[in-house]
């Protein structure tokens, strides 16, 4: 059996992509699939890709029309042969020991997750150190599996195909957050977990990425849908005696997405279509199996409010949570919270209603 699979979506990133192959069919470890998913590039994506087809057997390619990158990335968990599965995103490369550093580190196909190391280089070159790794150690003394520690680089890790085939998990239909979903699903099925520092998988923060284009109502649709998801797995392989676990992963994966959700909303369309998101909040909480004893482990106002279903205290809740200013930003800031854009100038605060702000902004386009 293959050792890894890697899993690599591929969507107009002509430019980004042979960096990403160089690393993979460099690796150490040589008996990897990569298995590239070109999700209907219109760009020469598809023709580099067949270049290298032609000189690397390991690496196959599968057509599919656009439909996103969780349904190429699901395309890819299908085809996978491994013994793991790992991910590299194609504008992105790891180090050229990164996947032999973790395989080994899984004590010959015992351990479930085991995870390397990851920093970010920006577009203008700065590399940044990302601080998951040492709250990942902190929480691994208290734990096998680290919940709450591990969420932002889940691409570092490697994943037992075993697990993933068994309980079928899979990234749901949505643009945004289903990487969330995902690794949450597989943190709760998985039973040992282990950390490998010395390689970097380096995620490469560019300009024109998906995470840094303008939100909008139907974007916050996708991160509740990814929430959903991960209820409905929970709800879906829960047993009695495995209840202390799900009330745990519920409270931290699904109470608190939905916290940081709504959040989300109120940073960046405030009020606008906020009955929709509140009640699709309210639904997703109700879904809890044992809703009782939920709130015997979390009493607090967010919660009661949920619990409540109560929209306008959500909103005053939520609006209250406005990140208070510091240092330079009391001098000078902008920002969006509650449907304004909020400026800050020598302490004092300007608020200007969000669609006004934009219908201003037409003038000069």
């Amino acid at each position: 059996m293959t050792k890894i699979s890697v899993i690599v979506p591929v969507y107009n990133v002509r430019k980004y992509l042979s960096k990403c192959l160089d690393s993979l069919i460099n690796q150490t470890l040589k008996d990897i699939e990569i298995i590239c998913i070109n999700d209907g590039s219109t760009d020469d994506s598809l023709k580099l890709l067949e270049e290298y087809t032609a000189k690397d057997s390991r690496i196959k390619v599968i057509n599919q029309q656009n439909q996103g990158v969780g349904a190429a990335r699901n395309r890819g968990l299908e085809t996978a042969q491994g013994e793991y599965i790992g991910f590299c995103d194609p504008d992105d490369w790891v180090d050229a020991d990164f996947f032999e550093s973790v395989y080994n580190a899984s004590d010959n196909g015992i351990i479930d997750i085991i995870k390397g190391n990851a920093d970010i280089v920006k577009f203008d070159g700065q590399v940044i150190t990302h601080q998951e790794q040492t709250r990942i150690h902190k929480e691994l003394e208290q734990s096998n599996i680290p919940l709450s520690g591990f969420g932002w680089a889940w691409f570092s890790a490697i994943y037992k195909r075993e697990l993933v085939n068994k309980f079928r998990i899979n990234f749901p239909q949505t643009q945004y957050l289903e990487d969330v979903a995902f690794l949450s699903k597989m943190l709760y099925v998985s039973n040992s977990f282990k950390l490998v520092d010395s390689s970097f998988y380096h995620y490469f923060k560019r300009r024109d990425s998906l995470t840094n284009k303008k939100f909008s109502p139907k974007t916050y649709e996708h991160f509740f849908n990814s929430m959903n998801d991960i209820a409905c797995f929970l709800n879906s392989n829960v047993a009695d005696s495995e209840k202390d676990k799900y009330l745990k992963f519920f409270n931290s994966k699904v109470i608190g997405g939905l916290h940081w959700s709504l959040l989300s909303v109120m940073h960046g369309i405030g009020f606008e279509n906020f009955e929709y998101f509140a009640n699709t909040a309210f639904d997703i909480f109700y879904s809890c199996k044992y809703l009782d004893e939920l709130f015997l482990i979390r009493n607090d106002e967010f919660v009661n409010i949920l619990k409540n279903k109560d929209t306008q205290k959500l909103k005053k809740y939520l609006f209250s949570q406005k990140p208070a200013l510091s240092g330079l930003h009391k001098i000078f800031s902008v920002k969006n919270w509650g449907g304004h854009k909020i400026y800050t100038i020598l302490g004092v605060e300007f608020k200007i209603p969000l669609n006004f702000y934009r219908k201003m902004l037409k003038q000069w386009e």
